[in-house]
């Protein structure tokens, strides 16, 4: 019985032991990771961050539909990633792009994206503004694997400025 109990203990301590070198693995993938943000354009065959900035002018939708703002993540190996965001908003945005999310009525300005898994080396989140929507800050937090990655601070100011 006491060999038994040592096997256990041993096989128990094997599986924390290799759970932790998972865990250690995926956080060195995801420090492999880039991100660039600023002003992105969408075409047919991919959307791309045309200029790094934080500073977004006010283009709507309407306007030129093939711009609008976010970021792109680069991955480094080709494994699956688990991408989520939480975006904080101007009271009276109405963002439109490609964010599938979750709009909490309690916190209407706090949106947060549908966990979504990488599909190739890359993942980007686009958003365009309605004409009616405010200037001013847009805050996205990145999640990667359900840890926190980046917080990008997007300043959404008048063209004429």
């Amino acid at each position: 019985m006491k060999g038994c109990t040592e096997a256990v203990k041993y096989l128990f301590s094997l599986c924390i032991f290799v759970s932790f070198v998972s865990c250690v693995s995926a956080k060195e993938h995801l420090k492999e990771a880039s991100i660039s943000a600023g002003i992105m354009q969408k075409s047919n065959m991919q959307t791309k961050v045309v200029k790094e900035t934080d500073q977004i002018p006010f283009i709507t939708k309407n306007e030129d539909p093939r711009y609008g703002f976010g970021y792109r993540i680069e991955f480094a190996s080709d494994e699956p990633y688990v991408h989520k965001a939480i975006i904080r908003v101007p009271i009276g945005t109405r963002l439109t792009g490609n964010v599938p999310a979750v709009i909490n009525e309690t916190d209407p300005y706090r949106i947060v994206s549908y966990p979504a898994e990488s599909v190739s080396e890359y993942y980007h989140l686009f958003m365009r503004l309605s004409d009616d929507d405010p200037l001013g800050k847009y805050i996205v937090e990145t999640y990667l694997n359900g840890e926190l990655f980046k917080v990008t601070e997007f300043n959404v100011v008048d063209m004429e400025e």
